[in-house]
């Protein structure tokens, strides 16, 4: 299974430093970079390609072009949902810092790669073992596709890089966060030994 995981275009919120939410449309440099993610995605299509989506506004804005772009239909996919970090879900970064801040003080530290996904303590966040395991679930569910596009927010292009490289939220195997930048390509590549890993973690 051959994925191309693809981090959306930039977007409005990215202007202003938003995590999570529901997301936000295209600037116009970002409309133009998903023009160009279509075409560096082409050779895909002539091996077949399924083109999915996180949920957010901008992943499926980013996927739509992709897809007009490349002749296929995208799919939003919940379980690719980025993982819901509570009271700083879609808050300024500058506005949570005074509004909640010790779960501000928290996530600041996983940006600066002093802590991992273990040591979040945010107030409400989704728990980290939940998200690993829906991750696992949404592959899963599509390792029949020979290559699937994934146009994903950052905490799922940070999963799937961890999965890929068996790293786990538990303490101490190193779950750290990730800096990609808008509309930036990752290849990573599952086999049969790698799903049957998947499911002894589901099993856990």
């Amino acid at each position: 299974m051959n994925i191309y995981l693809v981090r959306h275009a930039e977007c409005f919120k990215n202007l202003i430093g938003i995590p999570g939410g529901d997301g936000a449309s295209l600037t116009p440099l970002g409309i133009m970079q998903a023009n160009k993610l279509g075409e560096a995605l082409r050779p895909c299509v002539e091996k077949k390609a399924t083109l999915i989506a996180c949920p957010p506004r901008q992943t499926a804005e980013t996927a739509a072009i992709i897809g007009r772009t490349l002749g296929i239909d995208s799919k939003i996919e919940p379980l690719f949902a980025s993982i819901n970090l509570g009271v700083l879900n879609g808050v300024p970064i500058k506005e949570a810092s005074s509004r909640y801040p010790k779960s501000s003080a928290s996530m600041e530290r996983w940006r600066s790669n002093l802590s991992e996904i273990e040591d979040l303590q945010i107030d409400g966040m989704e728990n980290p073992w939940d998200f690993y395991k829906r991750g696992l679930r949404g592959i899963l569910k599509y390792r029949k596709c020979e290559n699937l596009i994934v146009c994903s927010t950052t905490s799922i292009m940070i999963l799937f890089i961890h999965i890929s490289n068996k790293i786990t939220p538990r303490a101490g195997d190193g779950y750290k966060s990730i800096e990609f930048e808008n509309a930036e390509i990752m290849n990573v590549v599952f086999d049969n030994s790698m799903f049957e890993w998947f499911y002894k973690i589901l099993d856990c």
